[in-house]
Order: C-alpha cells, then structure tokens, then sequence
C-alpha cells in the first residue's frame, strides 16, 4: 500500500480508527446526555418530595379541594340485551 491508499493521521491511526473513535465518541456524548436527563427527573422528584417532608402534618390532613374531581358517572344498566 502506498501513502495514498492509506491515510494517516497525527496519532498513526488509519481512516478506520478514527471513525471508530468518533463513533464512540458519539456514544458516549448520547449516554452522558440520556444520564443528565434521568438525573434530572430524579433530581425534580426527590425536590418534591422534600417540599413535601417540609410541610406540616395539618396540611396533609386537609380535605381535598376539589371533592368531585374523583367521581364518575356509570352509564346506565342496560335492561334489554335485544340485537
């Protein structure tokens, strides 16, 4: 082979080499930002949970402000069962 056919770099590695270490390169930089956004989420649970520690107990004992918001409506019971 000659120079031409083969590329080199500064490091002695060839043209495969360096697409290797970009790819991982790449890789790594997906990870860390898939790492940062778990982290995140975790970070903004555990926020409200010590907000929520930091409150006092008559404040968790009150009663719901919105009492129906959990109630649902059943249809009506079907007397005929005709096609």
């Amino acid at each position: 082979m000659s120079e031409n056919d083969m590329e080199y770099d500064l490091l002695g590695g060839s043209r495969a080499n360096r697409h290797r270490t970009a790819i991982l390169g790449l890789m790594m930089k997906g990870a860390f930002y898939g790492m940062a956004v778990f982290a995140g989420i975790i970070a903004f649970i555990w926020i409200f949970i010590g907000i929520g520690a930091l409150l006092p107990p008559e404040s968790k004992e009150a009663s719901d402000p919105t009492p129906t918001s959990f109630e649902i409506e059943l249809p009506a019971e079907r007397t005929s069962y005709d096609i």
